[in-house]
């Protein structure tokens, strides 16, 4: 199958979900061309290196970066006016985007595809699906960010106009029916691990007393770093338990968070580790005792089950996302979104028993390889891609496009 994923950059580190199901969809005989509207980061490079991506076929194209005015007489045909859609973007956009569209399917490497799969719901307004009916091909789209940030004129618009519809966790799925009223089309289906290269668990600490602890996520409010900088420092104020804290991740908060820490007075104990290659991050997981992650909107949170995976508890806020992958109890320790009392709690209550950490992470490995393997994953989208490539070619009449918001006959 030829799929062409539309992706807003690429490589990102902090992307893994994406890069895992190229590496997968290649690793089953699929070919894989990618379209994105920027280049992605140094992260992001590095992965693509270690998964063996560098074959990929990439196209990095922006319709802000084309020019209004294009010799391409398709330009004037009603199916590219649908799809530069002035209503949404105005007129001087909408004229970019006659010319985007027009470069991009005369390629013969985006021409050729058999299916479209679009990541994230605004490439899917944007890009995704006015070029899939352009090509006259499904067009398949996931949903990684949270549905309540959302625009829901958008939710709606990508229900009508996809042919699936991805969601990570069934809290997403569930919040996605509720806005729209309808849950037609859509699938949970969890990302995934290639688990079996992941590094194995590290043996307990030699030093007694002293707790390797890792979050990661980007720097921004809704991961909530700052409440587990509290709530570390709260439990290593309190004692006996002493504390060490790595923060894997880049975004605007990374100023005021390092405010933070020195206040506290615990710049030896607390690391903001920047943008780091994802090998190097498996590494210090393994070399830790725990994961905290404390984001209240949460989709779903490949953190937690590469912690899991390589055999760490995990204490998490509920959100969506937690409460699918940590089995609260048993693979982790759960808590009130925003609790910071809580998160501590959780944080003291594994720092003092080593053996509830030994058994909750033996559980977490365990349930990380029987339900978050990429091969499931890909299993998964593998169904909904050969369905939606069938329904498509059956469907007669399925390249009437429609705008956002437009009532459909």
């Amino acid at each position: 199958m030829k799929q062409l994923h539309v992706v807003g950059s690429y490589p990102v580190g902090t992307h893994t979900f994406v890069l895992w199901q190229l590496h997968g969809a290649l690793a089953r005989g699929h070919e894989v061309h990618v379209l994105a509207a920027n280049r992605g980061n140094e992260a992001g490079q590095a992965m693509v290196s270690r998964l063996g991506l560098q074959g990929v076929r990439a196209t990095c194209a922006g319709f802000r970066d084309y020019p209004a005015l294009g010799l391409d007489l398709r330009r004037f045909e009603r199916r590219f006016a649908a799809a530069a859609n002035s209503a949404l973007y105005g007129r001087l956009l909408a004229e970019r985007r006659k010319t985007f569209f027009c470069d991009l399917v005369s390629r013969p490497g985006i021409a050729g595809v058999d299916l479209v799969q679009v990541h994230f719901v605004q490439w899917a307004v944007e890009v995704g699906i006015p070029l899939a009916r352009l090509l006259d091909k499904p067009c398949v789209v996931t949903a990684h960010g949270a549905v309540s940030d959302t625009n829901p004129d958008f939710l709606k618009h990508v229900q009508a106009e996809a042919d699936a519809i991805v969601l990570v966790s069934d809290g997403e799925l569930e919040a996605w029916a509720r806005c729209t009223g309808s849950d037609r089309k859509l699938s949970r289906v969890w990302n995934g691990l290639p688990l079996p290269s992941l590094p194995a668990a590290r043996p307990p600490h030699a030093q007694a007393g002293t707790l390797e602890i890792v979050t990661i996520g980007r720097l921004a409010q809704e991961k909530r770093i700052a409440d587990a900088i509290d709530a570390v420092a709260r439990v290593d104020a309190s004692g006996p338990l002493r504390c060490n804290l790595s923060i894997f991740g880049e975004g605007p908060l990374r100023e005021p968070l390092g405010a933070c820490i020195r206040e506290l007075g615990m710049d030896d104990r607390i690391r903001l580790e920047g943008n780091v290659p994802h090998d190097r991050i498996m590494a210090r997981l393994a070399a830790s005792d725990l994961l905290v992650h404390a984001a209240d909107v949460e989709p779903f949170g490949m953190a937690m089950i590469e912690a899991m995976a390589v055999g760490l508890p995990v204490v998490a806020a509920r959100s969506s996302g937690a409460v699918q992958i940590v089995a609260d109890g048993s693979t982790g320790l759960l808590f009130a979104c925003g609790d910071v009392d809580g998160l501590a709690a959780g944080i003291r209550t594994l720092g003092a028993d080593g053996g509830l950490r030994r058994a909750m992470g033996e559980a977490g490995r365990e349930r990380a390889a029987r339900l978050f393997s990429l091969d499931s994953h890909i299993a998964g989208m593998e169904r909904l891609w050969e369905t939606a490539i069938a329904r498509h070619r059956g469907d007669s009449g399925h390249t009437t496009f429609h705008q956002p918001g437009e009532r459909r006959p």
